[in-house]
C-alpha cells in the first residue's frame, strides 16, 4: 500500500493536506504531516522518525512530546483500521478513524498551546 501511495504521488498530496494542520495547530514543522501519515501505514516508523529528529536536534522536546503523544492516540495503523472494517463495516471504522484523528489532533493542539502559555521548553 506504501508503494502504491508513493508512486501514485497519492502520499505527497495527503502530506499537503496535513502540513496545516501539523504546522498550525501543533507548532512542528511541516516534514512532520509525512512522519504522520507514515506512522499511519506503519506505526514503528512515525516514532522512529521522531526520535531521529530529536536526537539530531531538528525537534525540540515539546515538539516531540506534542508528535508522541498524537501518534499515540491516532489509530494505531492501516491493519488495524482493515481490521476495523472487516469487523464492524465501513461505516463504522470511518467514525471511528474520524473521531480518533479529532481527539489526537485536539490533544495535540492542547499540549501545543498549554506549553507555549504556561513557557515550557525542554
Amino acid at each position: 500500500m506504501l508503494f502504491v501511495l508513493d508512486r501514485s504521488g497519492a502520499l505527497l498530496a495527503v502530506t499537503r493536506v496535513a502540513e496545516p494542520v501539523v504546522v498550525g495547530l501543533l507548532g512542528l514543522p511541516a516534514r512532520a504531516a509525512g512522519v504522520f501519515i507514515m506512522g499511519f501505514l506503519r506505526r514503528d516508523y512515525g516514532r522512529q522518525g521522531c526520535s531521529r529528529w530529536l536526537h539530531s536536534n531538528q525537534l525540540s522536546g515539546v515538539q516531540a512530546v506534542v508528535a508522541l503523544t498524537v501518534m499515540t492516540l491516532f489509530v494505531p495503523c492501516v491493519a488495524n483500521f482493515l481490521m476495523t472494517v472487516k469487523e464492524q463495516g465501513l461505516r463504522v471504522a470511518l467514525s471511528i478513524l474520524v473521531f480518533v484523528t479529532v481527539v489526537a489532533v485536539a490533544t495535540g493542539a492542547g499540549l501545543h498551546y498549554a506549553f507555549r502559555i504556561l513557557g515550557v521548553r525542554f
